[in-house]
Order: structure tokens, then sequence, then C-alpha cells
């Protein structure tokens, strides 16, 4: 894992991504682990020494950079190290001038939130961030799912949900009688009570579709406003908002792409389990 850390100040430390100090030499640009813009700048406003760690081994520190020239939002990427997907924000280091070192040092004094003293590329990159965290929500607020049975329930996806779900879909591919499967799992509001495989398969594909949507839907807005030159049309983009045709029609050239995708994968896990334990008329277990 990477960390910065900045005036070592174990208050000021930042998870980022892959660093490679030949590659900084050219390039001055820090990919943090965030989408806080508001906090990054002011942790890059002034400062006097940055340190970079690989676990718990120093490999770099920097005291000619005292501040950045630009911060951009580079949407969510995946960190091998992590294995996971972050927001990436680019910090760019510079030695600032004494006219820059005074606003910069104004904005770390009064850090209200104002779009209008914001630079182009500091708005898009704010707006970028509240779409990203509301398209989380979304997803994390998950779906309804309707079953065989005509029953409608709704079920969260959150990270510890798309876990679970993904360590139960693969124990239910590694099980050659489907119908004796039994797994405690939980609707919104409902106690835990025993699932068949095939109601768990309909729950996690019901809601990957959703986390595809919506991060199809969120991404197309993210181009929408970065080919934006005008403040106020980038300040009227939010969450929920019907796309522009021409990124309707992209969004459902990926969907379609995607869906098939995901029946293929789908497949695998059709089965017949009339025999299969219905989930009605097991008494309520603990778990999940």
């Amino acid at each position: 894992m990477y960390k910065l850390r900045i005036d070592k100040d174990d208050n000021k430390i930042l998870n980022i991504f892959e660093f490679d100090p030949n590659a900084f030499v050219s390039n001055q640009t820090i990919q943090v682990q965030s989408d806080n813009l508001s906090m990054i700048k002011d942790l890059f406003t002034h400062f006097n020494s940055i340190e970079i760690f690989r676990d718990q081994n120093q490999i770099a520190e920097y005291t000619i950079y005292d501040s950045y020239s630009e911060i951009t939002y580079n949407g969510r990427r995946f960190s091998s190290i992590d294995n996971n997907y972050f927001d990436c924000l680019s910090v760019k280091l510079t030695k600032a001038d004494i006219i820059s070192q005074v606003q910069r040092l104004d904005e770390k004094i009064n850090p209200v939130i104002d779009e209008n003293s914001m630079t182009i590329e500091e708005l898009k990159a704010y707006r970028i961030g509240l779409i990203s965290k509301a398209g989380e929500a979304d997803i994390f607020a998950g779906d309804q799912v309707t079953f065989d049975d005509g029953i409608t329930k709704t079920y969260t996806f959150g990270l510890d949900d798309q876990n679970n779900l993904q360590t139960y879909l693969s124990l239910i591919a590694q099980i050659p009688d489907k119908s004796k499967v039994a797994i405690p799992y939980h609707a919104v509001g409902e106690m835990c009570q025993n699932y068949t495989a095939k109601q768990i398969v309909e729950v996690y594909f019901t809601l990957q579709v959703k986390l595809l949507r919506v991060y199809t839907y969120v991404n197309m807005l993210r181009l929408h406003i970065n080919s934006l030159t005008d403040r106020e049309e980038i300040m009227n983009i939010e969450y929920g908002m019907e796309l522009p045709q021409q990124y309707q029609e992209q969004m459902a050239m990926i969907m379609s792409e995607s869906l098939a995708t995901i029946m293929e994968i789908r497949k695998q896990y059709d089965f017949d389990d009339t025999e299969a334990v219905d989930q009605n008329e097991e008494e309520p277990v603990e778990g999940n």
C-alpha cells in the first residue's frame, strides 16, 4: 500500500495509487485516493515537505515543492495493491509564486465552497465528485427483486452485500446438487431466512445490473461535464437528470453489450431447483 505524508504530520496521511519515483521526475503528479476536492486543496495549498511510503518503508521525500498547480478528478481507478476501485484526484505539484501563495492562503482561511470562485477544471472535478457520491449511494441503496412466485422484496447492495453475494455465488457454483442449497440471507427490514440457490442468483444479478446501469450513467454524466465550457451549464448537471440524446444513445449501446455479457455469465447458474427449499417455509435463522 502506498501512502503520502505531508510535513511529517501523521494527521496528514493520504492513500495514493502506485508511485514511481523515476516517472515523478518528469511528471510531478500524484494520484490521490480521494474525491474530496476541498480537503485535498487545503492539504496541498502550502506545505514544506512530502514523503512517500510503500507499506512502512519510505521510498521518496521532496522538499522543493510547496503547492499545487492543478487538481483534476480522474474518476474511479482500480488499485492492484488494494484490489479495489477508488476515486482519484490527480495533484500536480509546483513551487508557488508569491501571488498564488497569498491567494491559496486566503482559500485555506476561508474554506467556504463557492462554485463561482472555482476554475472551470475545479468546478468540473467538484460536480463530478458530487455525482459519483450520489451514484454510489444509489447503488448501495439496492433494488427490488421479484421472484418466480411473484413476491417482491428490496435488497441493499453495499460493499459487504456485494462481497457476501459474490461469495455465495462461488459456493453455489461448486455444489453439484443445487436443489439442496439453503443460504441464510435477508431482505430490507426482514430477519435472515434460508434462500434457494436460484433466489440468491436472482438477487445478485438483479443488483449487479443496477450497478452496471448506474456506473454507465455516471460515466456519461462525467463525459458530458468534461465536454462543457460554460460555467452555468456545468453547475446545472445533477445526478438523476435526463442525459442529452447523444449520451442516451451511447449508454444504450454500452448497456446492450454489457447485459448480453452478463446474461452469458448467468447461464452457468441456470438449473432446475423445483425441489429446493422454499424460503417462505423456513423458520427465520440467525446470520448475515
